[in-house]
């Protein structure tokens, strides 16, 4: 949807779907779903959401290993519309946060961090960006 509307302004229709997003300054919606769903699980990891992890099908690791320490168990579906739900694509993309990003104190400075750092390898649409 966000590919055709930025096609239809004037000036940019000729441009690559890449460009446009650079010229408007934004990013895809993609990329913004991993950023909101990276967010919505910090905020349920650190008690902002009064609700069980349970509720949202996440479960803490209790193995204690390299990266940081609220890693979240990796569940494997056997059914292939299940990958796609929260609980399966999150665990991933949290899970190669680092401790210094994991347990900053607050919502806003963990926002921040997020842009800058690289979640390529999680997108279908690689961006350079």
């Amino acid at each position: 949807m966000q590919r055709k509307f930025t096609k239809r302004i004037p000036g940019l229709e000729y441009m690559s779907y890449e460009d446009r997003l650079k010229t408007l300054n934004m990013i895809t919606l993609e990329r913004r779903r991993l950023h909101f769903d990276l967010v919505f699980c910090y905020k349920l990891l650190n008690g902002h959401i009064g609700s069980a992890l349970e509720n949202f099908g996440l479960v803490l690791s209790t193995r204690k290993s390299r990266g940081n320490s609220f890693k979240l168990v990796i569940d494997n579906p056997r059914i292939d519309a299940r990958k796609y739900f929260f609980s399966s694509r999150i665990c991933e993309p949290w899970n190669s946060l680092p401790d210094s990003v994991v347990l900053i104190d607050s919502v806003k400075a963990f926002k921040r961090q997020l842009f800058t750092l690289d979640f390529n390898k999680f997108l279908l649409f690689k961006s350079s960006f």
